[in-house]
């Protein structure tokens, strides 16, 4: 878990104003990235970062990240399960490469296919803010685009205000950086007390939205337009059973170059990953589950979850 916050001026070039709102917005999200920070500021467009390393620790690895060129640059929260494979389609077509991470295949992967080729070849969970320097010249190019994975594992918020666009991970990391005025939104309570939930892409805080699953959005000084990239669909069939699909997910899930485990909750699905997840391996899997000591749940589900020899 990273955190990503940004200002993108939609007519004019950013401000020293501008980076001081991005500091704030990041140091409200340091929960989210104890590892490090990172903050650039260029034409109109201001990247921040702070950093949970998991793929390549090393300062290298830090971002935002640019392309070997320096004119593309991003920010990025989540993981990307077929970089390996990215990364090396990339490295073939002649890209370098200067960190072992995850991250560096969006720069690289964003110049060979562009947004959506970049988008469509992505497995994994991701928030993502991409600058294109090269385009800032150009009134018709978009020089700046941001995409959510396909179910929304991953936040992006953003509000639009006073010509500028900020985004953040947090909804609070907005209002701490003097971006928005915490203002409940009494459409979004009036639907929380129906649903259960509020229906993106609005959130509790008024003028705050999120970016739909599935969804990009690119700037440009024509404006802001939001691009539908993915959508459930029925029709493909795969001739994969259920068994090895889910063998191959959990693989991927373990990728790391820090010890990893599985959360138990004592169900089903739980224990089935942690299965999935010993196999093929000959150090045990670390599991941890948490139980509640009380009157209302005595005991919870810890006595299922605790661990037989896997």
């Amino acid at each position: 878990m990273c955190g990503i916050a940004g200002i993108v001026r939609l007519e004019n070039e950013a401000t020293a104003s501008d980076r001081a709102t991005a500091e704030r917005m990041l140091a409200a999200q340091q929960n989210r990235g104890p590892d490090g920070q990172g903050l650039r500021m260029s034409g109109p467009v201001v990247l921040g970062h702070r950093r949970l390393s998991i793929i390549d620790l090393s300062n290298v690895a830090g971002q935002p990240m640019p392309n070997e060129t320096r004119d593309v640059w991003v920010t990025f929260n989540g993981e990307i399960y077929n970089y390996r494979e990215l990364r090396s389609e990339l490295k073939t077509a002649g890209h370098r490469f200067e960190s072992s991470s995850d991250t560096e295949v969006l720069v690289h992967g964003y110049e060979e296919w562009g947004a959506e080729g970049l988008y469509r070849r992505l497995r994994g969970m991701f928030a993502y803010a991409i600058q294109d320097e090269r385009r800032r010249g150009d009134a018709g190019e978009p020089f700046f685009f941001a995409a959510r994975d396909r179910l929304g594992i991953k936040p992006f918020y953003y509000t639009i205000s006073d010509g500028r666009f900020a985004f953040a991970s947090e909804v609070k990391a907005l209002v701490r950086g003097g971006v928005i005025v915490a203002q409940p939104d009494r459409r979004s309570l009036a639907a929380f007390l129906s649903l259960g939930s509020i229906p993106f892409p609005r959130t509790w805080l008024e003028g705050v939205e999120c970016l739909a699953p599935g969804h990009g959005l690119e700037i440009s000084r024509n404006g802001i337009r939001l691009r539908k990239f993915w959508d459930l669909s029925y029709d493909a069939a795969d001739d994969a059973g259920l068994s090895s699909i889910l063998q191959d997910s959990v693989a991927r899930h373990l990728v790391a170059d820090v010890p990893v485990g599985v959360f138990l909750s004592g169900g089903v699905d739980s224990a089935g990953v942690a299965c999935l997840a010993s196999r093929g391996r000959t150090a045990p899997v670390r599991t941890l589950t948490i139980a509640f000591d009380g009157r209302s749940q005595p005991s919870g589900y810890s006595p299922w979850a605790r661990p037989a020899r896997l």
